[in-house]
């Protein structure tokens, strides 16, 4: 006997089965809805095979997906980092010695620069550990004040 192989999801057929029957055995109703029911499980199996292979190409495309984004927000992260290293030491500096600090700069001035420069740091660093989590939360400790 040859039965059909249908798909679930749009009912084409996806193969046949053949099966011998028993010469011994009348072909009755029963007999017709055991073949049916294993035609039934094998089109389970094979859907389920389907999904699987799907989900496994969802997964990987969205991997590499990931992993473009934590490649880009570590060059974003790099280049923010590079001219804030740069402003940052001066600040420091300046801050660390009252020698630095023009006479007609006020110091709140100066601190409020280091704290805006800090918090700017503190930006590619969350973003950057933020692509690496992928997008679950972690905090940071960013350093706001010079010591």
């Amino acid at each position: 006997m040859v039965s059909a192989i249908t798909g679930t999801e749009d009912g084409d057929e996806v193969g046949y089965l053949v099966t011998g029957l028993n010469p011994h055995r009348l072909f009755d109703s029963g007999y017709r809805g055991f073949v049916e029911l294993l035609t039934a499980q094998i089109a389970a199996a094979i859907a389920r095979a389907d999904e699987y292979e799907r989900a496994q190409e969802r997964a990987e495309a969205l991997a590499e997906i990931d992993r473009a984004k934590t490649v880009f927000f570590s060059n974003v992260s790099h280049e923010f980092r590079t001219p804030l290293t740069l402003m940052l030491g001066p600040l420091e500096d300046a801050l660390a010695s009252d020698i630095s600090v023009p006479a007609n700069a006020s110091s709140w001035k100066w601190r409020t620069g280091m704290l805006c420069a800090c918090c700017v740091w503190s930006t590619p660093c969350w973003i950057s550990q933020g692509s690496r989590l992928g997008g679950r939360r972690r905090s940071t400790s960013p350093r706001i004040w010079p010591r």
